[in-house]
This record gives structure tokens, C-alpha cells and sequence, in this order.
């Protein structure tokens, strides 16, 4: 099984964060797990009415799932405060979510993230991506030493990518990874190394 993180729901905050010698995933914030087949399963802890408190509760966790050293973890949040989950470099991150405000960093895996509405920050991604926000903003601060090609498309609203007079797509170095950015009514801006 390849090495995964999955999250899909509501986040008011969230973050995916790469940690050398990491073995299992960490996740921290106003959430609880348990297993699911080779899963991971992370949820918010739940407030008045059933619905997520984001509010002073919060579990720790680590805990590692799957076979062969990989695991999946799948993070399932409608809270306000942040949940951060910590995994090896390597780790692959795909969400669904339908609002969130959600930071990738440092990660050498593959980025796939479709959200109906927030902020998306990839920083220092190494992995092949692709980003689709419906409506909000997707800022890219990209890694000094991966050569990428960028595309970015917005339907209405702004593209910034670094150096190329306003295009929608760029080449760094031998553009051996690509990533791929799509903002439906936002903006899409881009920092280069």
C-alpha cells in the first residue's frame, strides 16, 4: 500500500506538515481516531448537538496502520481550530473537502486536493500536484531545488507566477515534475525559489 493521508470535510484550519524520521503519522488538534480496515481515521470531537466543537478539547494521537511500513491516514474534520498532521516526507496527501484552509509542507510526495471553498498553501512541495479550489486563493511558495512545470488557470480573478509577465504557466529547471492549479473565482499566486 502506498503511503497516504486523506482528508475530506470541513476544516477551519489544517495542516499536513513532512517530518524526517517519522515512521507513523502524528496527528494533533480537537479530533479523535480509530481504524478502519488499514486505516487511519481521524474526526473531530464532536460538540453540542453532534456537530464539531473546534473548541478546547483535543486528542493526540500517533498511530500507524497498513502493511509493508505504509499506512493511510484519513482525517475527517468540521472544527475551528487546527489539526496538524505530521508524516514522513514521502507521505502522498489527497483531500476532498468541501471549505477549508489547509497547508502542505515540505512534502516529497504527490499533492491531489479539490476543495469547494478556502486557501490552499503548498510550501516546499517536492511532489507532483494538483490543486482545484472552486472559489478562494491557492498560494505556492515552490522548493529551490525540483525543477517543476507550473500551470495555472482561474476563471475569474489573478494568476502571479514569478518572472513570466503575467502567463499561466512555468518552467523551472529540467520541468520534470509538474503542477497543475485550478481556481474556478480567486487567485492562484506563486513565489519561486
Amino acid at each position: 500500500m502506498a503511503r497516504s493521508v486523506r482528508l475530506r470535510g470541513l476544516f477551519g484550519a489544517a495542516e499536513v506538515v513532512a517530518r524526517d524520521g517519522l515512521t507513523a503519522p502524528d496527528v494533533s488538534g480537537p479530533c479523535r481516531s480509530h481504524r478502519e480496515g488499514d486505516a487511519l481515521v481521524v474526526e473531530a470531537e464532536p460538540g453540542p448537538g453532534g456537530r464539531s466543537s473546534g473548541g478546547a478539547s483535543s486528542v493526540a494521537t500517533s498511530v500507524a496502520a497498513g502493511t509493508g511500513g505504509g499506512f493511510q491516514v484519513t482525517v475527517t474534520v468540521g472544527a475551528q481550530s487546527p489539526v496538524v498532521v505530521a508524516v514522513p516526507p514521502d507521505t502522498d496527501v489527497s483531500a476532498d473537502l468541501s471549505a477549508a484552509n489547509v497547508t502542505v509542507r515540505d512534502l516529497a510526495g504527490d499533492v491531489r486536493i479539490d476543495a469547494d471553498a478556502g486557501t490552499v498553501r503548498l510550501e516546499r512541495c517536492r511532489g507532483a500536484g494538483h490543486v482545484r479550489v472552486r472559489t478562494g486563493t491557492v498560494e505556492v511558495s515552490l522548493p529551490a531545488t525540483v525543477g517543476m512545470t507550473v500551470r495555472a488557470d482561474v476563471g475569474t480573478g489573478t494568476v502571479a507566477l514569478p518572472g513570466n509577465g503575467g502567463g499561466d504557466s512555468l518552467v523551472i529547471g529540467d520541468g520534470r515534475v509538474p503542477l497543475d492549479v485550478r481556481v474556478d473565482v480567486g487567485s492562484v499566486h506563486v513565489t519561486g525559489p
